[in-house]
């Protein structure tokens, strides 16, 4: 049962952790693109 515990809280884990670096891939998308649109504006 503790074992099962330790699996299910460490999947979880592992989940957050694919969920944050996407999270992160994009807000650096989307900063770069900002980046681009501000250089292309002036």
């Amino acid at each position: 049962m503790r074992m099962r515990e330790r699996e299910l809280r460490q999947r979880r884990h592992r989940r957050m952790k694919r969920l944050k670096a996407r999270r992160r891939a994009a807000l650096k998308a989307a900063q770069s693109q900002s980046l681009k649109r501000t250089t292309s504006g002036e």
